[in-house]
């Protein structure tokens, strides 16, 4: 059954209960929210990086010689077989972790606006696979990423005549560094596209195929995306959005201010959609 035969069918069975109206409605703004996904995805990322740097740095330090390129980095296996096997299955429960959640918000929000609970069916596991594929590829290429500033520092710190502890020192602060930054820009950027993904094909499964643009709202939040910020825009089309103008839902072009796309499709974008159903409201679509 799709969510609207069966919000159809709970609203038929309401009887003396005050009609909801889903624009009226004020949903959480934890539901969507990504923030502990994007916290076990970033510890992942964050200890396959340190732990491949610290490999890659006792082997540039060895004999600690003006050879220390990265030449003789590249030689180097910036990740062992084993430290791929166990981030490859915390892959598995990082992506099964979001698509849960996402689950669990669409029937938080049909808790919310019919009154019952309604849990879309699995996503396809070619769309989960893709997603994993390209965020592994991401990783690797950090990890790789590493040997160049490695490689830096050594060859930086024997040009200027540096003690062994200081160069140690310098290279773990530098790659230390790196890592935070980038384990935190591929968490939050990828949880995020992997969530709106997943909300995307939730709801146009179960025959959604409009929803309410939802920014967060905060300083970091792009100008095009706060303009779209409670407009009703289209999955299958984003270069336009709809009002309501009487009981009739209306069809305009986005404006240029606007951002082009669906929510998480631009880079650690952090929006999400919110479904819209004209049905459930009375609107003429």
């Amino acid at each position: 059954m799709s969510f609207i035969d069966f919000a159809k069918r709970v609203k038929a069975l309401e009887k003396g209960r005050k009609k909801r109206s889903l624009r009226k409605t004020r949903f959480p703004k934890r539901i969507y929210n990504t923030l502990k996904q994007e916290k076990e995805a970033y510890e992942l990322i964050y200890n396959l990086m340190n732990t491949s740097s610290k490999s890659m740095i006792e082997e540039a330090l060895k004999g600690y010689k003006i050879a220390d390129d990265l030449n003789e980095l590249e030689k180097t296996t910036s990740v062992s077989s084993v430290e791929l096997a166990a981030f490859d299955l915390s892959t598995d429960k990082l992506i099964s972790n979001v698509e849960s959640a996402v689950s669990n918000s669409f029937a938080e929000f049909s808790k919310i606006s019919i009154g019952e609970r309604y849990i879309p069916a699995p996503v396809e596991k070619s769309l989960l696979n893709n997603w994993k594929n390209n965020f592994l590829i991401q990783c690797k290429s950090a990890t790789n990423d590493l040997k160049k500033i490695i490689s830096k520092d050594v060859y930086d710190s024997v040009m200027r005549g540096d003690a062994l502890s200081i160069v140690k020192k310098k290279v773990y602060e530098s790659t230390n560094d790196y890592t935070k930054k980038k384990a935190q820009f591929i968490a939050r950027d990828q949880v995020s596209k992997l969530n709106g993904a997943i909300n995307k094909i939730q709801q146009k499964s179960v025959n959604i195929n409009l929803y309410v643009w939802t920014a967060v709202g905060d300083a970091r939040t792009r100008n095009s995306h706060s303009r779209l910020n409670g407009v009703i825009c289209s999955w299958d089309d984003p270069t336009i959005y709809y009002k309501v103008e009487g009981n009739t839902l209306v069809k305009h072009k986005r404006l240029a201010s606007m951002f082009i796309g669906n929510p998480s499709e631009d880079y650690q974008c952090r929006c999400f959609g919110l479904p819209f159903i004209p049905e459930l409201e009375g609107i003429n679509g």
